[in-house]
């Protein structure tokens, strides 16, 4: 009687298979309609797929420029020693890793298996999306907690300007948004609501991303203090991802 060894491969699990649409297969599209297929690169999309990725990339630089030019001038003007300072900073580096998740989400796997790095190399698109996503909440809702206290220390009004409203509704949005993501990725495959909640996760993410983008344009706005140094800032930011997001819903 043989001894031989029969090795069965392990099967995607069923978090993966129900919170990523990009398990490749020969009839499930990419964006611009190309097959989606882990062997598809950029040259392969069509014109509109490419002019939608480099809209994502733009948006990206523009947010990580954002989140430069506030770690810079709190930095400068503030310093980290004081509680207050961390708010701006967490907030706009979640803005910059809320981007970079759809950028990921909708990039995948273009650039993904290109890339010379292993360790990204070999992690399904759906989990750094989620990780990335993930963390830009968590960075968000301590955002939130912190500027709460520090308006209580202060015997401040809570969220009683157009920039703390924004950012209470942004960060309520985001927790949400997470909630469903957290849904898809523990669902079962083969249940009814996946694909219309997966659809509708999709869509939300640019609204929640453009809701992101407000308070930070309200701060950006405040840190000038009337000296409109970032005005081009917002304005390029905001078109960016108006245009991505308009392309993206609209497709």
């Amino acid at each position: 009687m043989s001894n031989a060894v029969v090795s069965i491969p392990p099967s995607p699990g069923p978090d993966d298979s129900a919170y990523d649409d990009s398990v490749p297969t020969e009839t499930t599209p990419i964006l611009g309609g190309q097959p989606r297929a882990y062997s598809t690169g950029i040259t392969e999309l069509s014109l509109a797929a490419r002019t939608h990725l480099a809209g994502l990339a733009a948006v990206v630089v523009l947010a990580l420029t954002v989140t430069i030019t506030v770690w810079t001038r709190i930095i400068t003007d503030v310093g980290l020693s004081e509680l207050y300072a961390w708010h701006p900073l967490l907030m706009s580096t979640a803005a910059t890793l809320f981007v970079t998740a759809i950028a990921v989400a909708q990039a995948k796997p273009v650039f993904l298996r290109g890339l010379p790095i292993p360790g990204l190399r070999n992690i399904r698109p759906a989990v750094l999306h989620g990780y990335t996503a993930g963390t830009a909440v968590a960075f968000a809702v301590s955002a939130l907690i912190i500027i709460i206290r520090v308006k209580s220390l202060g015997g401040e009004d809570q969220f009683s300007s157009p920039h703390g409203i924004a950012g209470l509704v942004a960060v309520i949005l985001a927790a949400l948004q997470a909630a469903g993501g957290v849904a898809l990725r523990t669902a079962q495959p083969g249940q009814a609501w996946i694909k219309q909640v997966r659809s509708a996760h999709r869509a939300a993410g640019y609204v929640v991303a453009a809701a992101l983008a407000v308070p930070l344009w309200f701060g950006l706005e405040y840190l000038d203090a009337g000296e409109g140094a970032t005005a081009w800032l917002r304005a390029a930011w905001g078109g960016a991802l108006a245009i991505v997001a308009a392309r993206a819903l609209l497709r």
